[in-house]
């Protein structure tokens, strides 16, 4: 707890126990709403090995990298007509549309276990984001997203502050074997 204070309070004294479980709770809230970006949850089904085989965009993505991925793909078709082009940014947010049925899905045949499992995962793509020197969203717009925050974070780390703390308190803090144990718990 002391470790977590000194963190969130750079060793100043001001943080008493509810100072302390109230930040803490707010960055809970940010991780949520960082787990649910458009960009987080490209990653997260890229992770999955969603793929769009008759995407010419896709394809060029995945011959680039794929290598990176030890995962088994799984074939998606996003959509098409009259419907998903009325919405003018359908294309950029497909990935994370057929990720969010997923969940719905898995939630309403009481899958909880899974649902859990693939929250963790969102919330580990947002904690933990890829090295983009390696990884890119398959989404383009999404990967040129990424790509002009990390330029602009390189440039003006405090802008992006929260996240940076946040990333930095969460693996200094998080017990990864026994988080890779209940993973496996959940999906076992």
């Amino acid at each position: 707890w002391k470790d977590v204070k000194d963190d969130l309070f750079e060793d100043d004294d001001r943080g008493s126990h509810n100072k302390i479980l109230s930040r803490l709770l707010s960055m809970a809230g940010g991780t949520s709403e960082g787990s649910n970006r458009t960009e987080t949850l490209n990653f997260c089904a890229d992770l999955l090995g969603f793929q769009a085989p008759d995407d010419l965009k896709y394809r060029i993505w995945e011959e680039h990298f794929l290598q990176f991925l030890e995962v088994q793909r799984v074939p998606i078709q996003y959509g098409s007509g009259k419907q998903f082009k009325l919405d003018k940014i359908w294309a950029s947010k497909k990935e994370a549309n057929c990720l969010e049925a997923l969940m719905g899905s898995l939630h309403q045949s009481g899958f909880q276990q899974q649902c859990k499992a693939l929250a963790t995962l969102a919330a580990l793509c947002h904690l933990a984001p890829p090295d983009l020197r390696v990884l890119v969203p398959s989404n383009w717009t999404m990967a040129e997203k990424v790509l002009a925050n990390a330029e602009k974070m390189t440039a003006n780390p405090e802008l992006f502050g929260g996240d940076l703390f946040l990333r930095k308190l969460a693996w200094k803090h998080m017990d990864k074997a026994k988080l890779a144990s209940q993973m496996d718990q959940l999906l076992g």
